[in-house]
């Protein structure tokens, strides 16, 4: 997910950074990263009532749209209740759905995000029942990551440090491989500024 960013990070014109930031494209990323079939946000702005679609991925393209659509409200929105998904200490509410047509089992996850103002769920639709990507730790990172792309002043490294302070945060420590991936993201970033101030006192 973080070298999906990367890449479009890179690949944009330093003056126009818009596109990397843009809603609907994170999610993109983050459906690609995943192998998912289709991944949408649900927004509930305190001034209006209900739940709106607030931004989405591009669907998988082996995929009918419609049919899609109705499965996804009547056999996963219509069977959860929202308040079920921001209870205290969930990352996700995990629910596995048998697709007759296919004769495959799928899994979707709702994920709670933080939002300073409104109320915010992600749902990653179509993902493989032995995906890797069947945990909380996963639904944890995904959280992180949407939200640190919210800063467009935050370049690949910063959401790498975001993703991993808030896995420290929540779970109280890390395997030592990312301990490790941490310390040197700090490095490289006290690097740049002590050459920055370097280059300031030249």
């Amino acid at each position: 997910m973080i070298e999906q960013y990367r890449s479009n990070y890179l690949s944009q014109d330093t003056q126009d950074t818009n596109n990397i930031y843009d809603s609907d494209t994170i999610l993109e990323l983050i459906r690609l990263a995943s192998d998912a079939d289709f991944i949408f946000v649900m927004n509930n702005h305190k001034n209006k009532s209900g739940w709106h679609l607030k931004s989405q991925s591009n669907l998988s393209h082996d995929i009918n749209s419609s049919d899609y659509v109705e499965i996804i409200k009547s056999k996963v929105l219509s069977n959860i209740s929202t308040e079920s998904v921001f209870t205290t200490g969930n990352h996700g509410i995990y629910r596995m759905l048998y697709d007759e047509k296919i004769s495959i089992s799928k899994a979707f996850i709702l994920i709670p995000l933080d939002s300073f103002n409104d109320i915010e769920f992600m749902v990653v639709c179509g993902l493989s029942k032995d995906s890797n990507y069947l945990n909380d730790a996963f639904s944890r990172i995904i959280s992180s990551f949407y939200r640190a792309t919210r800063n467009s002043h935050l370049q690949p490294s910063r959401i790498e440090e975001s993703i991993l302070d808030d896995l420290k945060r929540d779970y109280g420590f890390l395997p030592i491989s990312l301990y490790n991936k941490r310390l040197d993201l700090f490095c490289e970033r006290l690097s740049k500024i002590v050459m920055a101030l370097l280059g300031s006192w030249g």
